[in-house]
């Protein structure tokens, strides 16, 4: 006998990072007619057993951070669909999480700074902040998921002290951004969305 379910649920397979990393960010691309909903509950553990709690709901796209512990290694999403109408289903199309490996992202050395993307995720500009001991020749270099270098500021002169810029005009997706100077170098990571 079949009937209506209106609402159901699909766990992943857990997915293994290879090693200790900080998990950065959730999206999904997907349908949502009038009446339904598509959202998402994750954790993340440092056994393969995991933790059998659950995050609360995530109804959009959204950073990980404070959502999962830092420094594990598996991590597993839940999909949620519901759906007020039997002729009607939301639709998932695909899923990206994002992480850093714990340590890839060094970023005060020497006295030199790089902070976080801020806001991440990003919707219009992103901004760069950093610090320097000194005068310093800086160049930031962005890369998109695939490794294409995608934008460049620089190498231009700073002052010493706190700076910023800005970096706008990216289609969304995933993007590691590097802070070079001397012989420092650090990288970032940020997703931009609609």
């Amino acid at each position: 006998m079949t009937g209506f379910a209106s609402d159901g649920s699909v766990t992943s397979s857990i997915l293994d990072a290879g090693e200790s990393c900080e998990w950065l960010y959730i999206s999904w691309n997907g349908s949502q007619p009038m009446g339904t909903t598509l959202g998402f509950q994750v954790r993340a553990s440092s056994s393969p057993a995991m933790p059998s709690n659950w995050s609360d709901p995530l109804w959009m796209p959204s950073s990980l951070a404070g959502v999962v512990p830092e420094g594990t290694r598996y991590f597993q999403y839940r999909l949620l669909m519901d759906s007020g109408f039997p002729q009607l289903t939301p639709e998932l199309y695909d899923v990206q999480v994002t992480w850093d490996p714990v340590g890839i992202e060094h970023g005060d050395e020497g006295g030199i700074s790089f902070d976080p993307v801020s806001p991440n995720p990003v919707h219009g500009c992103a901004f760069l902040s950093f610090d320097l001991p000194a005068p310093e020749t800086v160049e930031f270099d962005v890369f998109d998921s695939s490794g294409r270098l995608v934008a460049s500021r620089g190498p231009q002169e700073y002052a010493q002290g706190d700076g910023s810029i800005g970096i706008g005009d990216l289609p969304p997706g995933v993007y590691s951004v590097v802070m070079v100077t001397g012989d420092f170098r650090a990288s970032r990571r940020f997703v931009v969305i609609d």
